[in-house]
């Protein structure tokens, strides 16, 4: 399933590999991960509507276990079909077979839904405030 390479530890250059990568294994990291999002290399951008989020409650976590794990350690996170139900932009076909989740694009997602309900919250103080003062 495409080009395998391999480099040595030590090798002080960037590795640039331009296919999918799996990992059937744990991915130890540490420096940091970053995802490209400098505004250069966007176009059409438009903040994400009300409407985007108002079925990210429906979402349903899970806890689980990978077939596949042999020392059957707990997992959290969501079910891709479900995913795919709501949000079908954040799912991926793999070329392996099954269907993947981008969590890392359902972050924008749950920051307005949190900037919403924090919102709403500041409202429902202010009204309660108003409440208490007028009696």
């Amino acid at each position: 399933t495409g080009d395998i390479y391999i480099t040595p530890a030590n090798r002080k250059k960037s590795v640039y590999i331009y296919t999918d990568l799996y990992v059937n294994k744990d991915l130890y990291v540490t420096g940091n991960i970053y995802n490209p999002s400098d505004v250069k290399l966007k176009e059409n951008i438009e903040p994400i509507s009300d409407s985007k989020i108002e079925k990210l409650l429906d979402l349903e976590p899970v806890e689980y276990k990978l077939k596949s794990d042999t020392k059957n350690k707990k997992h959290y996170g969501l079910i891709a079909q479900d995913v795919e139900e709501i949000y079908p932009e954040l799912i991926s076909d793999s070329n392996l077979g099954f269907k993947t989740v981008n969590y890392m694009e359902l972050i924008p997602l749950l920051l307005l839904k949190m900037k919403n309900m924090q919102k709403e919250l500041d409202e429902l103080k202010e009204q309660i405030g108003t409440i208490k003062n007028g009696i």
